[in-house]
């Protein structure tokens, strides 16, 4: 991505711009956040990083709740049909 491109150049704060609008179409992208999450802690900006670790916090959360609900009702369709 350009994102990545731009990092990889040592342009951290276009990194970090496009990091942020990928985020802003796709928040449950893990691996996008957790670069971000990189390029905060390399500027010293816990702050932000703190805050994109919360966010990631709960992406993990939401989809860890999302697939039990899955495996739950595969469950219960599996005994259904026993």
């Amino acid at each position: 991505t350009k994102a990545d491109i731009e990092s990889q150049s040592g342009n951290n704060e276009v990194a970090v711009t496009e990091y942020l609008k990928a985020l802003e179409l796709a928040p449950a992208r893990i691996a996008t956040r957790e670069k971000l999450i990189k390029l905060y802690e390399a500027a010293g900006n816990e702050p932000e990083a703190s805050k994109q670790r919360e966010l990631l916090q709960k992406v993990k959360d939401d989809l860890a709740k999302i697939q039990a609900q899955r495996e739950k009702e595969m469950e219960e369709a599996k005994a259904a049909t026993t």
